[in-house]
């Protein structure tokens, strides 16, 4: 078959990847679209040859980037042909427009091939007759010269197994593939039979070898049984070795897909975990949930989402939709949960909304004024109160907005403006009309929270205006002002397009389908003299849906490429951008605020709900402001929760030590200033991590230790043997070990297990321009930075925990001097500071160091101290001119950037209890840090990614991506 004309054969040699590309409607045509795919690889293919045809079919042939317009772009230019799959649903799907507007754009009209799956296509005057045409995008009209030949698929949807032997479908795929081929249709069918046949003598010849086979393999029983065990061997590790390579595809994916479209990006980081819940499916779903705002998503399955409003308790969600209403417990932000719908099959919903008490739910049909309420006693099982009324005019494009008492509620009708219809009597509501302007059609309204201020939209030869009215008197509204905005008289679609009253009535938003400029944002303060504050958004007028946060802070607009904006609203000056959410499949076309202002709910075309989290302002937050401890000079700090439960600072410097209890909100209780020794030693205080011991200096060669887990009081003294003088001290976490450095360049370990005697464990480094010790919290390893020695400055001392101490590497490192160093709690990990980054090296193999292939690098300057957290999963840094940076390190191969606030520069940074870690900033205070937020999301890892996963990889993507493996559910 040829269609819309005779296109020119094309040669072999093109060298496009695909013979076609279909483009559908995945909603509706989904099935369809796999069958005609399956089809034509299938029909005429030879023998020898996996398929005839490469089909693309956007299920099937993205990759790691599905959903990105790019990939789209790029199968398109590697496609001979474009299939139109029409129908009703293609015509007013956005994607599908867009692949035709870009075919047209690159390629002739004349390899555009149409196969209707539902409608009707009418030809007039050279074109598609509007009228009568359902099913053609918008894109192709006016783009052929002749009346098109299209292929008959109607009547399939919902055929159970839709394969070649439905007479229908066969035919059409060998009209397509006739095209496809560049040959005869009947001379196409008859290679389809020849290569059947041959199949099946191809069968019974395989039957036939295998039975020969059969009887040799009886005579080498005893062979194979010998062999079997090393064959299972080796299939156990080719099937280990495919999962590996699956894994970590997954994890490349969701990788590449993370920043446009978090939900697959959660699905394939699922799909990672359900083969080896490894480090890096962990990173790689901490990324996600860390990059998004996303924190819930749900498809409803009723077609395109109108509106979305909030119960007054902020316990339930109504989404209105084009077939029906559905209810969704909205208490837990972190999961969408359906409580009941679709309440009924509803034509051209346009308003929906609680009553006061959240009792009963209004639902307004738009076309034809019909309003039905619903009994909410059992929410789980919504009831229809008496029979379903008309206002008394056409409900068009207008919300519903709610009365001042718990007994009514206020609609608009274009017939005479608004009504009252009280429902104290359920069974039998009255209606009370409430003129505007007699005779005027209005296109939308907007109600204040408050109740007190009323919008209300109208349109005339090209000019927008909109009213204002007060309506703290409901049956007496009275005009307070009009705005007025110039559109295109000529517009295909005039009038707003979104309108939005602030809570208290002082600020008014709205979109226009006929004005360019985004989204108009006025002071209405003073209704009579309103005040253009901005226009946001952008320059597009393709902007569905426009709402205030609860509290009139905030400002939320749909734009047209699937980002959502959301804008801080700042008394006195212009609105400033505040996130920008992205992940939408299709655009918005409602949005609404939770009752307090913590989450956003959008709904798409698509019929999808999303929940965007607005209230975490950063994974990792300060408590509070930083305070003064007079801790002036500080060198290092401590943050720890001590044996009597009390949570203290202890900032440690030259001769002294300032001991800070703090609250658990961060904030200082009481304060000790401990003098410690003389500072003319210059030798700083060290405090174990444990915050129960200090080791201080009190002379050239003298250490006073002290317990500090009440009143200090003093426990041991230790005195460095000869005639060395002490330069540095070093306390493993737990307080059991001390190292010391003396003026000899001699590291030699002390066993503080019996304070009150100290015991001498020797030497264990001799090395010039020692800068720096640590140990690992439990005291097993101690890292000695030589960085005045210049390459390869650093060493690894295994302390033996109290036995014999060796030194398992030494002259590793970076090639540079180190500026701060760490070692991670399992000793797996070192973390280096260097003018280049932050270098890593794994010393898990006492045989040798190797460098991780990573380098940390975020900001400008270096870092100069560095802490891991107690489980390893979380590195910190900064220095007095960077600002704190942290890191997730669930993959150490892979570390993630989870917060960079750009502000809390510090000389010294520690873990404490929990998530919480402390920094000393360069002037002396203290400000405590939370990363709460980062643990909770770990700690329900799976939960918290299943929220947004939509259920998981779908089966089908799963069998194209796991090939060999049974598909496993990833969520519940």
């Amino acid at each position: 078959m040829r269609v819309l004309g005779y296109p020119p054969a094309v040669g072999d040699g093109t060298g496009r990847k695909y013979a076609a590309f279909i483009s559908y409607n995945r909603e509706a045509d989904a099935a369809v679209a796999a069958a005609l795919q399956q089809g034509l690889q299938r029909f005429a293919r030879p023998w020898n040859r996996l398929r005839a045809l490469r089909i693309f079919r956007d299920d099937t042939g993205l990759s790691a980037n599905t959903g990105l317009w790019a990939s789209i772009v790029a199968a398109l230019g590697d496609a001979e042909y474009f299939i139109l799959l029409a129908s009703p649903e293609a015509a007013v799907s956005p994607w599908v427009d867009r692949e035709v507007e870009h075919w047209l754009a690159t390629r002739s009209a004349e390899t555009v091939l149409v196969a209707v799956t539902d409608g009707e296509i009418a030809w007039q005057d050279g074109t598609f007759d509007a009228a009568q045409t359902t099913c053609i995008p918008t894109a192709l009209y006016g783009s052929l010269a002749e009346e098109p030949r299209w292929v008959d698929l109607r009547g399939l949807r919902g055929v159970p197994d839709l394969t070649l032997s439905v007479p229908t479908l066969r035919s059409a795929v060998a009209d397509i593939a006739a095209t496809l081929h560049h040959r005869d249709k009947d001379d196409l069918v008859g290679e389809d039979i020849r290569q059947f046949r041959r199949s099946r003598r191809l069968a019974r010849s395989a039957i036939g070898a295998l039975i020969a086979l059969t009887l040799v393999a009886t005579g080498a029983g005893i062979v194979a049984t010998r062999q079997s065990a090393i064959a299972e061997q080796r299939r156990q590790d080719a099937v280990r070795a495919a999962d590996l390579a699956t894994y970590r595809q997954l994890v490349a994916q969701a990788d590449a897909t993370r920043t446009g479209d978090p939900i697959l990006a959660a699905q394939l980081g699922l799909a990672a975990a359900a083969i080896s819940d490894g480090e890096r499916a962990r990173a790689s779903l901490t990324a996600t949930l860390v990059g998004s705002r996303m924190q819930a998503a749900a498809a409803t399955q009723t077609g395109i989402i109108r509106r979305i409003t909030s119960s007054h308790d902020g316990k339930l969600l109504a989404v209105g939709a084009d077939r029906g209403v559905t209810l969704w417990d909205a208490s837990n932000p972190h999961r969408l949960t359906l409580v009941a719908g679709p309440l009924e099959d509803i034509y051209e919903l346009n308003a929906v909304a609680f009553s006061p008490d959240d009792t009963v739910l209004a639902v307004a049909e738009g076309g034809s004024g019909k309003v039905t309420l619903w009994d909410l006693a059992d929410r789980h099982a919504p009831a229809a109160l008496g029979t379903p009324f008309v206002v008394g005019g056409r409900i068009d494009d207008l919300p519903v907005s709610i009365a001042p008492d718990a007994h009514s509620f206020l609609f608009a009708a274009d017939t005479f403006g608004l009504a009252i219809v009280d429902i104290s009597d359920r069974s039998h509501p009255r209606i009370a009309p409430v003129p505007l302007a007699p005779g005027r059609a209005y296109a939308d309204i907007a109600l204040s929270l408050d109740r007190s201020t009323l919008a209300a939209a109208w349109h005339d030869n090209g000019i927008n205006h909109i009213e204002l009215w007060d309506l703290r008197q409901p049956g007496r509204p009275r005009p307070t002002g009009t705005l007025t905005v110039d559109g295109d008289p000529d517009a295909a679609f005039q009038g707003v397009s979104s309108l939005a009253v602030s809570p208290s009535g002082n600020r008014l938003a709205a979109t226009f389908n006929d004005a360019i400029g985004g989204a108009y944002l006025w002071d209405v303060s003073l209704p009579a003299q309103p005040v253009l504050l901005a226009k946001v958004g952008g320059e597009s007028a393709n902007h569905h849906a426009v709402a205030f946060s609860p509290d009139g802070h905030s400002l939320a607009l749909a734009l047209e490429d699937y980002r959502i904006a959301v804008y801080d609203l700042p008394d006195g000056s212009a609105p400033v951008m505040a996130h920008e959410l992205v992940g939408q499949h299709d655009t918005a076309m409602a949005l609404g605020f939770s009752r307090d202002g913590a989450t956003l709910i959008s709904g798409d075309t698509g019929s999808l709900v999303i929940a965007w989290d607005l209230a975490t302002a950063s994974w990792v937050r300060p408590l509070g402001e930083p305070f003064d401890t007079n801790g002036r000079g500080a060198k290092a700090v401590v943050y720890a929760r001590r044996p009597d439960g009390v949570t203290v600072v202890i900032q440690t410097g030259v001769g002294g030590a300032v001991i800070t209890k703090v609250t658990e909100d961060g904030e200082p209780d009481d304060k000790t200033w401990l003098q410690t020794g003389e500072s003319g030693h210059g030798v700083p205080t060290v405090a174990a991590a444990d915050g129960i011991t200090l080791a201080a200096s009190v002379g050239a060669r003298t250490i006073q230790l002290w317990d500090v887990s009440g009143a200090p009081r003093k426990v041991g003294v230790i005195t460095l043997p000869g005639s060395a003088e002490l330069v540095e001290t070093a306390m493993s976490g737990n307080g059991s070990l001390l190292a010391t450095l003396d003026d000899d360049d001699q590291v030699r370990l002390w066993d503080l297990r019996d304070r009150a005697t100290p015991r001498d464990m020797g030497t264990v480094a001799d090395a010039r321009y020692i800068d720096q010790m640590t140990f690992t919290p439990d005291g097993r390893y101690l890292l000695i930075d030589a960085s005045g020695m210049g390459r390869r400055p650093l060493i690894l001392v295994d302390t033996g925990r109290g036995s014999t101490p060796r030194v398992v590497h030494k002259a590793f490192g970076p090639p540079d001097i180190a500026y701060g160093t760490a070692i991670s709690p399992d000793g797996r990990t070192v973390a280096v500071s260097t003018l280049g980054g932050i270098l890593l090296w794994d010393i898990t193999d006492n045989g040798a160091v190797h460098q991780l292939p990573v380098r940390l690098k975020a900001g400008a300057g270096h870092a100069t101290t560095l802490a891991f957290s107690a489980d390893g999963r979380t590195l910190v840094t900064a220095s007095t001119d960077q600002p704190i940076q942290v890191w997730d390190f669930a993959d150490r191969e892979a570390p993630t950037l989870v917060a960079d606030p750009g502000y809390g520069q510090a000389v010294a940074v520690a873990f404490g209890p929990g998530a919480r870690f402390t920094a000393t900033e360069p002037d002396g205070r203290v400000r405590i840090w939370s990363a709460d937020a980062l643990a909770s999301a770990r700690n329900n890892l799976r939960a918290r990614a299943c929220a947004i996963a939509l259920g998981g990889l779908p089966e089908a993507r799963w069998r194209e991506l796991v090939a060999g493996r049974a598909y496993t559910a990833t969520c519940p």
